[in-house]
């Protein structure tokens, strides 16, 4: 008999930035030993003025 993966549940406020990036690192950390699922809260608000723009540089201030 298989295990079953342990299931987490990241959430936030968007579901923009927070709670899908700590689900995917968490799916990374877990393997196939976690199902991560991510959620906000409010749901169809636009993304808040610190998600828009270029997040690739994450090093700066």
């Amino acid at each position: 008999m298989t295990a079953r993966p342990r299931r987490l549940l990241t959430v936030c406020l968007g579901n923009h930035c927070r709670s899908p990036l700590a689900a995917l690192i968490l799916g990374e950390l877990g393997g196939p030993a976690v199902e991560v699922h991510s959620a906000g809260t409010q749901v169809g608000r636009p993304p808040g003025a610190r998600a828009d723009g270029d997040q690739t540089d994450m090093t700066g201030p």
